[in-house]
C-alpha cells in the first residue's frame, strides 16, 4: 500500500503545480467508495475499501484510483457479472478521477465546510467531465470527505441487457467516504 501512496503523491506533484512542503500533500488514511442501483426486480449494493489518492492542498489537485476487482457484493455472482460482463475489469481494471476539489472554508482550522470538485472521471475505459458537490470536515489535523452523486451506465458504455433492465437500474448511486491524513504524517507511522 505504501508504495501505490508514493505512486500516487508523485501523480500529484507531477500533475500539480510546485509544492513547497509535504504538508500540502495529503493521502489517503481511510476510504469507503460504495455503490446502490435499484431497480423493479433487485438491489444492488457493492463496497470498496481500497481506494488510494493524494491531495495537493496548495494546487487543490486530487487524484483518485479506485481498483475495481476490490468492489465486494452480497452476492458473489453478482460481483462475478459486475467484473466480467459489466466493467470488464481485467481489461479496465481502475476507476480514476483527476480534477480539482474547492472549498468554502480554511482546512486549516476544524469545521465542516461545504466542497465542489471538478475534474475527469474515467470508468470502464471513459473518460467524462465531472462535477460533484459534498462536504468537507476537518478535525485534529485529519480531513474527511463525503459525497453522493449519480452515474448513468449508459454515459460509460456499461451495457444492460434488456433481459436484466428490470434487475439492474440505468443509474448508479455513489457514496464515497475518504479520510485524508497528511503524507509526513503517513510516511512516519
Amino acid at each position: 500500500m505504501m508504495k501505490t501512496n508514493i505512486f500516487i503523491v508523485l501523480m500529484v506533484l507531477m500533475w500539480g503545480v510546485h509544492v513547497t512542503s509535504a504538508q500540502t500533500i495529503y493521502v489517503i488514511d481511510e476510504s469507503t467508495i460504495s455503490f446502490s442501483s435499484s431497480a423493479l426486480l433487485e438491489d444492488i449494493e457493492a463496497t470498496t475499501q481500497k481506494a488510494v489518492a493524494a491531495w495537493n492542498l496548495s494546487t487543490d489537485s486530487i487524484f483518485l484510483k479506485i481498483p475495481m476487482k476490490t468492489f465486494n457484493f452480497v452476492n458473489s455472482i453478482m460481483q462475478e457479472h459486475f467484473n466480467e460482463n459489466y466493467i470488464e475489469s481485467g481489461k479496465f481494471p481502475y476507476a480514476i478521477f483527476k480534477g480539482k476539489i474547492f472549498t468554502t472554508g480554511d482546512l486549516t482550522k476544524d469545521g465542516i465546510y461545504n466542497a465542489s470538485a471538478s475534474g475527469l472521471l474515467t470508468i470502464h475505459g471513459v473518460t467524462r467531465e465531472r462535477n460533484m458537490t459534498g462536504k468537507i470536515q476537518v478535525k485534529n489535523g485529519k480531513i474527511q470527505v463525503e459525497a453522493v452523486f449519480n452515474i448513468k451506465c449508459k454515459d460509460y458504455d456499461i451495457r444492460i441487457p434488456k433481459l436484466l433492465m428490470q434487475n439492474i437500474a440505468e443509474v448508479v448511486t455513489v457514496e464515497v467516504s475518504l479520510s485524508f491524513i497528511p503524507y509526513v504524517k503517513k510516511l512516519n507511522n
